[in-house]
């Protein structure tokens, strides 16, 4: 879940996304734009929460080992637009090897070791919503093959069918993040 408020820093939806958490009863995964260690606090104190830490928003290592050791663990998300890391913020990595906007593999390794997170997503945003498949495959099975086990590899953006669905699987994606195919109808919950 994404809280595009927190995100965009207009406020937060923190209780509403504490309700829909508690309504759930399953783990959220919940990115409402970490980006600071103070922000932390933004995250609600809530049983079935995991924050999400955002490569997009994150300012640097420092920051993102804010939530190491947060009760319900984290996830790290690597933000991509057209397969290079979104934003400017991959630049404070440098110091730890991530040296150029194409350097997915190092921020993985780097954001798992520093976060402690339980998974990695891989989201390219250009590809979210537009039903053209998706591009983050070839990621899917670099990034795996680095992790340790344990650390899961979820994938996200274009996905449009089954067949998306399986070939990220196959990829070595252990989840995948999909809006606009249930919206459509195009996949169904089973």
């Amino acid at each position: 879940m994404a809280d595009l408020d927190a995100i965009l820093g207009h406020g937060t939806n923190a209780a509403a996304v504490a309700r829909v958490a508690e309504a759930c009863g399953t783990t959220v995964y919940l990115d409402c734009g970490y980006g600071e260690l103070a922000d932390v606090k933004r995250v609600p104190a809530h049983a079935n929460i995991v924050p999400v830490v955002g490569s997009e928003t994150v300012r640097g290592p420092v920051a993102a080992a804010g939530v190491r050791g947060f009760p319900t663990g984290s996830v790290f998300s690597i933000d991509l637009f057209n397969g290079e890391l979104f934003g400017d913020h991959w630049r404070e990595w440098e110091s730890i090897g991530v040296t150029s906007p194409r350097s997915i593999v190092e921020i993985a390794r780097a954001g798992v070791e520093i976060t402690g997170a339980r998974a990695v997503i891989l989201l390219d945003l250009a590809a979210v919503g537009t039903g053209n498949g998706p591009v983050v495959a070839d990621w899917c099975r670099q990034v795996r093959r680095l992790l340790p086990a344990g650390v899961a590899v979820i994938a996200g953006g274009g996905v449009r069918n089954e067949e998306d669905v399986r070939r990220l699987e196959d990829a070595g994606a252990d989840g995948v993040l999909v809006a606009s195919a249930l919206h459509d109808g195009a996949l169904g919950v089973k």
